[in-house]
């Protein structure tokens, strides 16, 4: 069994209700997320592209901008939990674009005639670094058979960009481990191994930037 069914598999929660011991590691990424949808008007075209970029990071707050097809495009601002008032008004569309007015990079997107905005702000939290051993230290599976992929066993900061590199690393991964030898016992093994010394460097470095 391949579980990809991502952060909200129930598999983990089955086994560890049927006795599995599956070890832990959750912490909180410390941001949250505002992003806001706009297109272009007809006729309009983007910005030209300038010295000043349409990402950036100021410490209480970071500005991302991410073009799409069609004249449509989107902003996001991610602002630290600890910025309590600033997360509280930023969700208001009015503040949100006012803030985006503020860096040279974003402003030109934003021209009334040039643009329109497309719906609300949209906020997303609930940001945890998470990681779970499916092998315990002495060597005991979870289960036999079983192997997680993706979100199912680690779970990172979004802002990085390595969810989906870190399942098709796992895939592969686990395609060469299933290669390579032949008992259950021996998969489930080798296949931990391989995410330790694959994926746990980066997940470590990305929690100890958040």
């Amino acid at each position: 069994t391949i579980d990809a069914a991502g952060r909200l598999s129930s598999l983990p929660e089955q086994l560890k209700a049927a006795g599995a011991v599956i070890a832990e590691e959750v912490e909180d990424c410390g941001i949250l997320y505002y992003t806001r949808h706009y297109r272009l008007r007809p006729g309009q075209s983007e910005p030209p592209r300038g010295a000043h970029g349409g990402t950036g990071d100021l410490g209480f707050i970071k500005f991302g901008l991410f073009p799409g097809d069609n004249g449509c495009f989107s902003i996001t601002l991610a602002v630290p939990e600890i910025e309590a008032e600033l997360r509280q008004k930023v969700i208001d569309p009015v503040v949100f674009d006012a803030i985006c007015n503020h860096f040279p990079g974003l402003a030109p997107w934003l021209e009334l005639e040039r643009t329109e905005p497309v719906g609300r702000v949209h906020g997303m939290g609930d940001l945890r670094g998470h990681w779970r051993n499916f092998v315990t230290a002495e060597g005991a599976p979870a289960a036999l058979d079983y192997f997680p992929v993706g979100d199912t066993m680690i779970r990172t900061n979004p802002l990085y960009g390595r969810g989906c590199s870190f399942s098709a690393v796992a895939a592969f991964l686990l395609k060469d481990t299933l290669a390579e030898v032949s008992t259950p016992l021996e998969r489930a093994r080798l296949y931990h191994a391989k995410v330790q010394t694959g994926l746990r460097p980066y997940f470590d470095g990305i929690r100890n930037q958040d």
